[in-house]
C-alpha cells in the first residue's frame, strides 16, 4: 500500500514524499521511500525532478538527508489509515 504527500512551494515548484506500508507476517512498517523536489515550466504539463532521495537506491541520490517534517508524517499516516478503512473484508 502506497501513499504520496505533495507540498506546493510555488506554482512551478513542489516537494513530494512517497511512503509504503509493508504488512506481512511480523511487524508492519511504514517506510519513507522517496523524496523529490520537482519543477514545472509554465507551458508544460509534466513535473521534472530536480533533486531526489531514494531509500533503496542510494548511490544516485542528489540529496544526502531529505527533510521529513512532522506534518508530512501525520498526513502520510492519515492517508494510509484512510486506505485501510475502505479495504473490503473477504472470507
Amino acid at each position: 500500500m502506497n501513499c504520496e504527500v505533495i507540498r506546493m512551494i510555488s506554482e512551478t515548484e513542489r516537494e513530494v514524499w512517497h511512503f509504503s506500508l509493508m504488512a506481512s507476517i511480523g511487524t508492519p512498517n511504514l517506510y519513507f521511500d522517496y523524496f523529490s523536489v520537482e519543477i514545472k515550466q509554465p507551458n508544460q504539463r509534466k513535473w521534472r525532478t530536480m533533486l531526489y532521495w531514494q531509500r533503496l537506491i542510494q548511490r544516485d541520490n542528489t540529496i544526502k538527508e531529505p527533510p521529513l517534517p512532522d506534518d508530512v508524517i501525520k498526513e502520510a499516516r492519515m492517508l494510509i489509515k484512510n486506505q485501510i478503512d475502505i479495504l473490503p473484508i473477504t472470507k
